[in-house]
């Protein structure tokens, strides 16, 4: 064995301690048997860091667990008793170093162990009494180390001790109830011993619970702690002498109690591993120090975790098997800060917080390298802070040769994130399904581990719940990588709440938590997956909307008025359009139609008037008044058909606007063709793009396409398009574009969808909805196409070459529609023309 070491142990220790522990459990009893000896380890050994000592001594003196030499460290003894504990009869305790008795050995001299007994014995030397200055035995040492001897010791042992504490403390704050103070004092320092030490520490330094409370000792520190505590006028906790920053003094710093960074920043040095200046966890071979994050690197210093089956740090949580960090689990309760119930840190305590809460409450400063407020992952060597993203360990990759932040440390090298996910090693095999893949969390891929936190919330013991098996079909069917994005974004809270109703999942039920942004994508989930009827969201919330809008009204007559409107008039409208999903524009146009009728009522109710009683001037007045007055022309036709205003009044039409933006024909052909022959533009964009410049398409036509509007002949392979009641034989490069927007289906951007849970061409964010028209054309911007004027030009175009019947059948436009825009060109019948000269016979068009 080599004799090289590494933070004090050898290298062989490093290596595998627990083989060094059986070799020599087995020389000294073969007759142990394995598991005995693994189980009796386990209870005397449970870290690392124990292990490695005791495999330490053994590979000195192999003969420690039978020679009975008090030599070894005090694990040593807890491995034989557990091993005695299991049956062993071949391995005893160590003797007393001193008096050779078989005893606990509590204390040392020297490199031997020795019993309370002895120790005391050893203490035990004539020395100068600090009181009285004779020669003898000292029976006791003051708060410094002072000896005093047995007379001087008992003389002040008789003095009442709690009520000299407490007459020192009344003298700062005479105030004070001396009944409360004792209560205070006996319960933080219950023995008398200590209250003595810390009253002789007061009588010699009065100031230490004021001025001077950073030079006191723990024990002062504690008491003036809980004085303030109790809110006792004139006490109060000393800040750093270092930084002057109110935190609590954990440490000693050149003999006066300080926080722990500036502690860290006294003792930092410069790390043999990372090459940044931080404390010392331990030292390499050479006896270089070695940070925190460089020490738990290091290959001897880690294991295979038994959650995920990786090499990294492992840790131990109280009851729990050492695992990992990523594999280790907080209990789960309810956090004291956001009180929703997960897995949380100090749940063992009256204020348990989650992670989430937790980062919240870290401290956040202007990092010194990105100037970013965030929260303090480390500090410089002049204390300046540095955050998470700029004190991560950087080292020169192995793969790429740069500088960059350390992903992995491999066995040849460093790698940075990049090359990391490109390296062998990266792809670890699932524990659940074997597929060699980059493991999400807990040794599982990303698909069983989207299928395990399914579980976990809609789940119990056995199986899922019966009346939430529908979500999790829903969620199981889509993409697994999406499903675990919605559930580790904040879906699985919205499940946890639906499983605490106990009631099954519905319309109504999700109306509840309608305000939740994740309530949206579950619910298009479900009835994409026919867990929910199909019901149009938008409609059903102006419905909604309408009553409240309603319901805030003052006046019952013209709140029974606008009811009557909204019912027979808007919502019958809207509802006629049930064949097409009712778009937002459509549903923002209604609610506008509805606040300006009803300011038109309030208008007439503010000056006396009655509906009936209005007369033109009154309207007149009213338009003057409000900009948007034309659109209250649909409630004024139905509210006059019913004889709630006088016939014979008018409103003025809306204003009609002339944009001064327009696109000749040869921008127009310009666009086409780029849009027919760029594959660099996306094939949506494109084929959307063509329907607009050839076929004068609006985008809230185009995106409501389905898949059915696209058809291809059996013999001659020639693709049509339904636009209106005759289909359209698309050019050879469309039709190929529109057959690739059919067969190789857009999955969308939703993110609890399938391709075949919708038969949209364009389809949009929401599962099972087509793409908005507002974002058709901001994506007709990006390709630097205007779509009003765009739809303009074509449609001019094509009113001067067909009638208004051909060009409404073609179009899927209204022939009077049609009929405007070919009046508009001045069409003069030389389409008609054309078309007879087509037909005619040849000898007929030879001789006139």
């Amino acid at each position: 064995m080599g004799s090289r070491t590494v933070s004090g142990y050898a290298a062989a220790v490093l290596d595998d301690p627990l083989s060094i522990i059986h070799a020599a459990v087995q020389r000294a009893d073969p007759t142990l048997a394995a598991s005995l000896l693994s189980a009796a380890l386990a209870e005397a050994a449970p870290s690392i860091t124990v292990k490695r000592r005791l495999a330490q001594a053994l590979f000195e003196n192999p003969e420690l667990l039978t020679d009975r030499q008090p030599l070894g460290p005090p694990a040593m003894d807890r491995l034989i008793k557990a091993l005695q504990g299991h049956g062993s009869t071949g391995i005893e305790l160590p003797l007393c170093g001193v008096c050779h008795r078989d005893v606990d050995l509590t204390n040392r001299q020297g490199p031997l162990r020795i019993c309370g007994s002895c120790y005391t014995r050893e203490r035990k030397r004539i020395e100068s009494c600090t009181s009285c200055g004779e020669s003898t035995l000292t029976r006791y040492r003051d708060w410094e180390g002072r000896p005093l001897c047995a007379s001087c010791e008992r003389r002040i042992s008789e003095v009442d001790q709690l009520n000299r504490l407490v007459n020192q403390i009344t003298i700062i704050n005479a105030d004070v109830d001396t009944g409360l103070l004792r209560e205070i004092v006996e319960r933080e320092l219950p023995k008398a011993g200590n209250q003595r030490r810390i009253a002789d520490e007061l009588a010699e330094h009065p100031l230490r619970l004021t001025t001077e409370a950073a030079h006191a000792t723990a024990a002062t520190t504690g008491l003036l702690r809980a004085l303030v505590n109790a809110a006792i006028g004139g006490f109060v906790m000393p800040p750093c002498p270092f930084c002057n920053r109110a935190v609590e003094l954990t440490t000693v710093r050149e003999r006066l109690r300080s926080c722990r960074r500036c502690y860290e920043q006294h003792h930092a040095q410069v790390c043999a591993g990372c090459g940044a200046a931080r404390p010392a966890a331990s030292r390499n071979a050479s006896g270089a120090p070695i940070c925190r994050s460089c020490h738990n690197h290091q290959p001897e210093n880690q294991d295979t975790c038994p959650g995920c089956g990786e090499r990294a740090r492992l840790y131990r949580l109280a009851g729990q098997q050492p695992r990992c960090r990523r594999c280790q689990r907080s209990p789960i309760t309810i956090c004291a800060f956001c009180g929703k119930l997960k897995e949380c840190y100090f749940a063992d305590t009256a204020t348990p917080r989650c992670e989430p809460c937790s980062s919240k409450l870290l401290r956040r400063e202007p990092c010194s390298v990105c100037n970013q407020i965030r929260i303090v992952r480390t500090r410089t060597a002049d204390g300046a802070p540095v955050c998470n993203n700029c004190g991560l360990p950087k080292a020169l990759c192995h793969s790429c040769h740069r500088k960059m932040t350390v992903r992995a440390w491999l066995p040849d090298g460093p790698r940075c994130k990049a090359c990391y996910r490109r390296h062998p090693d990266s792809f670890k095999p699932c524990q659940q399904c074997g597929k060699l893949e980059h493991l999400h969390h807990f040794g599982l891929c990303r698909g069983c581990a989207c299928i395990a936190q399914l579980r976990n919330t809609l789940g119990d013991d056995t199986n899922i719940i019966p009346r939430l098996q529908p979500v999790y079909d829903a969620l199981a069917r889509s993409s697994l990588e999406s499903t675990l994005t919605y559930l580790e974004g904040g879906g699985s809270q919205l499940l946890g709440q639906l499983r605490e109703t106990g009631r099954p999942v519905t319309h109504q039920m999700l109306d509840e938590y309608r305000n939740l942004p994740h309530t949206r994508p579950l619910r298009d989930a479900l009835v994409c997956a026919g867990a929910l009827a199909p019901r149009d969201e938008i409609l059903h919330t102006l419905e909604e909307q309408f009553h409240r809008f309603l319901a805030d009204i003052d006046d019952e007559e013209d709140r029974k008025l606008l009811r009557s409107y909204v019912t027979w008039r808007l919502l019958h409208k809207l509802r006629t359009k049930a064949r097409r999903p009712l778009t937002r524009p459509q549903a923002t146009y209604a609610r506008r139609q509805l606040s300006i009728a009803a300011d038109l009522l309030k208008y007439l109710r503010r000056h006396g008037r009655q509906p009936e009683e209005a007369d033109q001037h009154d309207l007149d007045r009213w338009q003057m008044s409000n900009t948007q007055a034309h659109r209250a022309r649909d409630f004024f036709q139905w509210a006059t058909a019913r004889r709630h205003f006088r016939r014979g009044l008018l409103l003025a039409p809306r204003p009609r606007y002339h944009g001064s933006d327009t696109m000749t024909d040869d921008e127009r052909w310009k666009h086409a063709r780029r849009l027919l022959h760029d594959t660099s533009i996306d094939r949506c964009d494109r084929f959307a793009g063509l329907l607009l410049l050839l076929f004068a398409q609006p985008s809230r036509r185009i995106v409501t396409l389905r898949t059915d509007a696209i058809t291809q002949r059996i013999d001659n392979r020639a693709v049509s398009l339904a636009l209106g009641t005759e289909p359209v034989v698309l050019p050879t490069l469309i039709g190929q574009l529109a057959l690739d927007l059919v067969v190789n289906r857009y999955r969308g951007r939703a993110a609890l969808a399938q391709t075949s849970d919708h038969d949209w061409l364009f389809p949009g964010v929401r599962a099972g909805s087509p793409m908005s028209s507002q974002n058709l054309n901001i994506r007709f911007n990006r390709v630097g196409i205007s779509a009003q004027p765009a739809r303009t030009a074509a449609l001019m175009d094509l009113a001067a070459q067909m009638p208004a019947a051909v060009l409404a059948a073609l179009l899927g436009i209204e022939v009077a529609t049609a009929q405007g825009w070919v009046t508009e060109v001045g069409q003069n019948g030389a389409y008609a023309a054309d078309i007879a000269r087509r037909h005619r016979p040849s000898s007929e068009q030879a001789n006139p």
